[in-house]
């Protein structure tokens, strides 16, 4: 969510009273950052800008879904895309499958991890 942040901006305060996500305001980032997707991608068109915005909304009922994507400009402008049945395929790589996998135990097992210390931490007082 942060590398969000630092793109788009930190959301409001307003957000952070409004949301219901169960421990948002962990996500807080600790500085303010300023909206930066107009320069970061600004030899793009704005076609592409208007998709990373939609897809990258921190409000869900404002965040474009899959579909909505590929209905968006950005794939009706020069270039146009390439027909999916003329990109090469590559067979499944379990190497790669199992990399993934162990990463995101260890992330679930550090989060796990963190989530008991704040609660050890709250029941301590």
């Amino acid at each position: 969510m942060h590398k969000i942040f630092k793109l788009c901006g930190s959301p409001s305060e307003a957000y952070w009273t409004k949301t219901k996500f169960p421990h948002a305001t962990s996500f807080k980032p600790q500085q303010p950052y300023i909206r930066r997707v107009a320069e970061t991608f600004k030899n793009f068109p704005p076609s592409a800008l208007t998709l990373v915005d939609k897809l990258l909304s921190m409000e869900p009922q404002d965040r474009g879904s899959a579909t909505s994507a590929l209905r968006s400009g950005f794939f009706r402008t020069e270039p146009l895309p390439s027909d999916p049945s003329s990109l090469p395929r590559y067979p499944p790589s379990k190497e790669l499958d199992v990399k993934n996998r162990d990463q995101e135990a260890r992330r679930y097992e550090s989060y796990q991890h963190e989530s008991h210390l704040t609660q050890h931490s709250e029941n301590t007082f």
